[in-house]
This record gives C-alpha cells, sequence and structure tokens, in this order.
C-alpha cells in the first residue's frame, strides 16, 4: 500500500511510528491535549502516548474483537470518542454530542469524523457522507461542509487548529482558512503529486500532521465543483462563484437545482450581511421580490380551481371595490378586464411602459418599498390601492384597454390582492400560507413583511457598491407583488410543482388544467423556446432593492434552477451561474 506523509513539530516518536506503521494504511491519527497521540492501522495495529488509560483500553478491547475503526478524536479538555464500524464509546464529551452520535449510528451511518474546535463546550461537528451535524462552529466552515453534503465527493474530514482555523477533506477537494501556510501548501502538493487527503490533525501546541494511502482515482467532473469554479471565463482565465460576487459586489447568494422534478442540490455562498460573519446558509431566507408573482399566481388560480369565479369573467364585481378610470381611458374598459389578463400583464391596470401620450398612466410597473424604520409609515391595501399617504406608489387604475401590451404591471398584482381578501374574506398572506405555500412543502417562505422568529436570520440587502442598505431590508406590503421570502431550495420545490402539473409528494396544490395554462400560456409566468421542444422553459426574474433573484424551469427535461441574491447587482452575477448551470445539464 502506498503512503505518502508531511508533519512539522510533532514528537520525533510520532514522526517515526507514523513512517513505520503508515504503509499498512491509516485508520486515524489524532493529537490528544497536553502532547499525546495515537496512531490506528487498517490492520487493527495501534500505537499512543499520552493518551487516557480507559481510552487506550477500550481502544485496545475493539480493536482485538476485530471491529474497524471509524473515529478516533480528542476534545480540548480532554474528553475522548470512539467510534468503529459496529460500537462507540466516549468519555468527556458534550451530551448533545453523544446524543446525536447515537442517533447517527442507530440510523446506520457511516462516520467519517468527529472533530471538536479549540474552545470546547457544546462544539463539535459529526460527518457522515451525504449527512452532517454541528453545534458552534465557524460559520464558513459549516456552510462550505453543508454545500459538499449533495455533491459526488461529500465532505469525510474536518480538523480544527488551535487557533481557530480549519481544513475541510472531501476526497479530491479541499479547504481551507488561516491554517500554517506550508500545512496548506503541502494539501496542494499531494494533490499535485496524484493523491487524495486522508488525514490531516492539528494539535493544541501547533504540530500538524498530513497522511494519505490513497492515490487519487479518474473521477468524474462534479457538476456543483464544477459551477462554482467555472462560472465564466474572464481574459482567458475561469472564474469562480467568489471572484464573480466580488466583482459584482454582492456579498451573499445561495443556489438550487432540480432534476428529475427533485431538488437535487442546493448551496449558499458568501454572507448575510457585508462585514459581518454570518454566513448564508441553503435556509438563509432572501427576498424573492417579484418572483412573488408566480407563487401568488398559483393562489389567484386556486380560486378559479374552487369555483370563485372564471378565468375569462369581468373581474370588476369580485374586487369589492370601485376602480378608477385613468384620465385618458374607456369605461368600458373596466367590463374587459379579467383574471387571466393581469395574470398576463395585459389587463389594462398601471403598467410599465404603458403609451400614454399625457404620461399620467405610463412607466408604472413596481414598487420602492418602505425602508425598515419604525418612523416610517407602510401603507394599508386600500392605500396602495389608492395611492394615498404614506403610499409611495401611483393609485391604481385602468389606463388601456384590455388585451393589449403585455405591460409589466405589479399593480395588476395588487389588485388580485385586493379580489382574492374579497373573495375568502381572509387576509392575503395567511390565505397564502395556508392555499399554497404549505401545501407546496415551502415551510421556508413567508409573504409576511415581518418574519417570523424561525427565519429571523435573513440576508440583508446591498446597494451597487456593496453597501448594507439601511434597515437591511426594505418593506413591501403589495405581497403578490414583491413580498414573498424564500429560500432557493423553496423556489425549486415551486419548479417541481410546476413542473409536475400541480402536484408534488402526492399533494395537489394547483390543479393540471390551471398548472397547464399558468406554464403553456405564460399565465403569472413568462415563457422561452417553442412549447413543444426540450429546451422549453418558464422564467421569472425578481428585483427588490439590494436584491435580485431568478427561476427558471424546464418542464420537458424536468429540470430547474434557482438562484438568490442580495445585492444590486445581484442580477449579472445570477445570470451567469444560471448560464453556466444550463451549459453543465445541456438545458440551453
Amino acid at each position: 500500500m502506498g503512503f505518502l506523509y508531511f508533519d512539522r513539530n510533532i514528537p520525533a516518536e510520532a514522526h517515526r511510528i507514523i513512517g513505520e506503521l503508515g504503509p499498512r494504511g491509516v485508520a486515524a491519527f489524532a493529537f490528544a491535549p497536553g502532547g499525546g497521540w495515537v496512531i490506528v492501522t487498517k490492520d487493527r495495529a495501534y500505537y499512543a502516548r499520552g493518551i487516557a488509560d480507559e481510552c487506550f483500553q477500550q481502544l485496545g478491547s475493539f480493536m482485538r474483537a476485530g471491529d474497524e475503526l471509524r473515529v478516533l478524536a480528542f476534545t480540548p479538555s480532554g474528553g475522548w470518542v470512539i467510534v468503529t464500524d459496529r460500537h462507540y464509546y466516549a468519555r468527556g464529551i458534550a451530551d448533545e454530542c453523544f446524543r446525536k452520535l447515537g442517533d447517527f449510528f442507530a440510523a446506520g451511518a457511516s462516520i467519517t469524523c468527529i472533530a471538536f474546535p479549540p474552545q470546547g463546550g457544546n462544539s463539535w461537528v459529526i460527518l457522515a457522507g451525504h449527512a452532517l451535524f454541528a453545534r458552534n462552529i465557524d460559520d464558513e466552515c459549516y456552510q462550505l461542509l453543508c454545500n459538499c453534503l449533495p455533491s459526488t465527493r461529500p465532505a469525510r474530514k474536518v480538523a480544527f487548529t488551535p487557533g481557530g482555523g480549519w481544513a475541510i477533506l472531501a476526497e479530491d477537494y479541499y479547504w481551507a482558512r488561516n491554517i500554517p501556510g506550508e500545512c496548506f501548501d503541502q494539501m496542494g502538493n499531494f494533490r499535485q503529486q496524484g493523491w487524495l487527503l486522508d488525514h490531516l490533525a492539528f494539535s493544541a501546541e501547533g504540530a500538524w500532521s498530513l497522511q494519505t494511502n490513497t492515490v487519487a482515482p479518474a473521477r468524474p467532473a462534479d457538476p456543483i465543483r464544477d459551477m462554482e469554479n467555472h462560472i465564466t471565463v474572464e481574459n482567458g482565465a475561469p472564474q469562480s462563484i467568489w471572484q464573480r460576487m466580488a466583482k459584482y459586489r454582492t456579498p451573499g447568494a445561495s443556489v438550487a437545482v432540480v432534476l428529475e422534478n427533485r431538488l437535487a442540490w442546493a448551496c449558499s455562498y458568501g454572507h448575510l450581511e457585508r462585514g459581518k460573519p454570518e454566513c448564508v446558509h441553503t435556509d438563509t431566507v432572501f427576498q424573492a421580490a417579484s418572483i412573488s408573482k408566480p407563487v401568488a399566481a398559483v393562489g389567484f388560480l386556486r380560486l378559479v380551481q374552487d369555483g370563485h369565479l372564471q378565468l375569462s369573467e369581468n373581474l370588476t364585481p369580485y374586487l369589492g371595490w370601485n376602480l378608477p378610470l385613468c384620465s385618458t381611458a374607456s369605461a368600458k374598459w373596466k367590463s374587459q378586464m379579467n383574471l387571466a389578463l393581469l395574470l398576463q400583464h395585459r389587463g389594462g391596470v398601471s403598467g410599465l411602459g404603458v403609451p400614454d401620450a399625457s404620461g399620467a398612466c405610463s412607466n408604472f410597473g413596481g414598487f420602492a418599498g418602505y425602508a425598515n424604520d419604525a418612523s416610517v409609515a407602510v401603507p394599508t391595501l386600500a392605500q396602495i390601492l389608492a395611492g394615498a399617504p404614506p403610499c409611495n406608489s401611483p393609485p391604481i387604475q385602468i389606463s388601456y384597454q384590455p388585451g393589449g401590451g403585455p405591460y409589466y404591471s405589479g399593480a395588476g398584482y395588487v389588485l388580485m390582492m385586493q379580489m382574492l381578501e374579497h373573495l375568502t374574506g381572509h387576509a392575503f398572506r395567511p390565505w397564502m400560507r395556508e392555499h399554497v405555500l404549505l401545501p407546496a412543502g415551502m415551510t421556508r417562505s413567508s409573504f409576511e413583511m415581518t418574519l417570523p422568529p424561525s427565519m429571523s436570520r435573513a440576508a440583508a440587502g446591498h446597494d451597487a457598491n456593496g453597501e448594507v442598505i439601511a434597515g437591511r431590508r426594505n418593506r413591501y406590503p403589495e405581497a403578490a407583488a414583491a413580498g414573498l421570502y424564500t429560500t432557493a431550495a423553496d423556489l425549486c420545490r415551486f419548479i417541481s410543482l410546476l413542473n409536475c402539473r400541480g402536484t408534488l409528494d402526492g399533494r395537489e396544490v394547483l390543479d393540471q388544467t390551471r398548472t397547464a395554462i399558468m406554464v403553456n400560456q405564460a399565465t403569472g409566468i413568462f415563457t422561452q423556446n417553442p412549447f413543444g421542444a426540450d429546451n422549453f422553459c418558464y422564467w421569472h426574474n425578481g428585483i427588490n432593492y439590494g436584491f435580485r433573484a431568478l427561476i427558471k424551469g424546464f418542464p420537458n427535461r424536468r429540470a430547474g434552477v434557482a438562484v438568490m441574491t442580495n445585492g444590486e447587482r445581484g442580477d449579472r452575477l445570477h445570470n451567469e451561474i444560471v448560464q453556466a448551470i444550463e451549459t453543465h445539464y445541456g438545458w440551453n
């Protein structure tokens, strides 16, 4: 068996024993507090100095019984844990860690690593292939470990330095922060020589040891790592997602992909807020902005499905509100407005780019939001409809003949909020949660302006210079048009729902008829390419102050992608990410 190793500042005896036993195959090598160390080979030989007697005795008992060692680790305070293929035993580790270890073991998980950061206490991480659990570890380390979960090469080891640095080993990939420069260089040398990285350990005294018995096999490209490292090419050089985020001054991003109409993977990058240590996680909520519209459209179409009204009938009797006319509008246009046209941005209601000579009814497509400041009042739905103070948008009115356009109209979606509340007798936000979000399994999504505590760890918006916006996030009372908070993974559930004709996980959220109208006729969403083509897709983007997002679904390929960012220039970033993913999977 081949063997390669490199270390610094370890005891001379340890260096000698590693060299002698390493060619037999290293199952584990660990440093213990106070200068101790232990090595175990794959053929169950073991050698130790300065470890607890009970640990040494228990290790020997397992090896003599023919167990295969999986994990041997020590806490900063002298606790220890041994995991084999058949047993586990620990002393002095956090109670929660011991309980979680039992849960993993009972589930039959193949545990590859348990590691303890230098701060001690209830801080630890357990790795088991495509599963992990951690408490109180560095947030970027946790982010990257989570990004490894759906990969074809999940993280197998993580090691912490006494100064708070860390390194992650995932077969032919590795990441590190604040480890000795020579150690990082040697990790690169190992890989350049064609070896994987099997074991890396740091001692409390600053020593470190890098070992491997594994020659890197030929492996197919990993789509996630390929996407991360080759978003685009600039000046002849491949650009990573982190480089593109820096270029566009976008601190955070979340990406998720649908394959075979299921969430295939989700990864997160960067930070919730520039200059702060908290990282984006895959369950971090962003403002979806105008992607709120297709999600709300499912709710509006539910009203048709449930018999409240018809798509093509005059909508004005269902508003419970007297819809006014623009000065240049005809009174008969009100009777021509219907739900289908409103969902397609052709309903005659104030829209972006309406051709009106006076300018009184034109250039109204979106909403500016309201500062997240207690001194700034937020209008009610009635005030938004009327354009009355403290509303910062024009009154909603008929401004062109229905059936024209399309003229992109956020106002039309606010009008449909009024319709829903009048027809159901319920407020829009809780109705959508009960009838769309929860049935679709979008448990990390909310139309509420004030996020529930479970979602309060949300991304902050940033301006074009990458500076956090005042109040971190504007408020959008125009919920159906711009008020959804969600994750990229939840948006992929929404894509799967549309791809699967309205039924997801055996639960019908919207019937096939209405879902087909939505997808095939660009009703509540936009479409691209011929309907019958393999690359036919539907899409919607989102633009709120400090946030940019994009979804694309490919129903004929049973696929899709969602990207959410927290920067004003995030649209350039999400376009590049989506293009890279489309190219990799051959969707375009």
